[in-house]
């Protein structure tokens, strides 16, 4: 059994920092606070640093009685190490060499689905109704969300390492790929995203970085596994992201999106 000895209260990241640096630009004007950050509440944009977003304070913490057998940083952790390092090494060699790390993306980006405060709500209602008359009732389902999130990244992981990828990408930071709080979002051509699923015909959007985009079917496609953005389809995919966003959208550059 692992010892849980993860320090508790801490800004737990949803959306990890060596994620977010992917957005920053690549010189910045204020490299204290690399990226731009649009506030959904306000609609404002702010400088901020990747220590500053995608965090909620205790978020992955068990109940100090909990005996995990791994904490939730043993489940991150090799990926929150291995992606920025993919990540850097698509740049350096080229575009066409992301089919080396094809997955390490992939599951990276199925691990963010899974840690996410979306994933966990649905955790934790799916139990709840089962633990209305226990005391301890917001606990446990608490533990079994972060349980069910640990193997759901493992299970996710390995279905999407399935699926048919593709790479799209962008010359300059001024015309970006940005991100979201919802940074892996699914679309189809169903009314009803269920029914796609069921079906298993959609496609999946998961921005690398400012400068790529992994796009994935679940049934094979036409056309170069690398390309380069056209300029509407990028377009298309930012407004796509402005829909998904909730919170905030990372950019690195002040961009004037959609209202809606």
């Amino acid at each position: 059994m692992a010892k849980n000895t993860q320090a508790r209260n801490r800004k737990d990241h949803f959306l990890p920092q060596g994620y977010l640096s992917g957005f920053e630009h690549p010189a910045p004007s204020d490299p204290t606070k690399p990226l731009w950050v649009l506030d959904m509440r306000t609609m404002k944009w702010k400088r901020k640093s990747t220590a500053q977003i995608g965090h909620l304070r205790g978020f992955y913490d068990y109940p100090p009685d909990s005996k995990p057998d791994a904490t939730a940083d043993e489940a991150f952790q090799r990926l929150e190490n291995d992606f920025p390092k993919a990540r850097n090494a698509i740049r350096r060699d080229g575009y066409t060499s992301w089919a080396q790390h094809r997955d390490v993306l992939v599951s990276f980006a199925a691990m963010l689905t899974a840690r996410s405060p979306l994933f966990r709500g649905q955790s934790s209602a799916e139990i709840l109704p089962a633990l209305t008359a226990h005391p301890k009732g917001a606990v446990l389902a608490k533990n079994y969300a972060i349980t069910n999130m640990r193997t759901e990244i493992q299970r996710r992981g390995s279905e999407w390492r399935s699926y048919h990828w593709a790479l799209n990408y962008t010359s300059t930071p001024d015309e970006p790929v940005i991100t979201c709080d919802h940074p892996v979002s699914m679309t189809s051509n169903y009314a009803d995203q269920r029914e796609a699923y069921e079906r298993k015909d959609f496609w999946l959007l998961f921005p690398v970085a400012w400068d790529m985009c992994l796009i994935g079917s679940t049934v094979p496609v036409d056309g170069e596994q690398t390309r380069q953005f056209e300029p509407e389809h990028r377009r298309e995919l930012v407004a796509y992201i402005r829909k998904q966003a909730s919170l905030f959208i990372v950019s690195p550059v002040q961009l004037t999106l959609p209202l809606h």
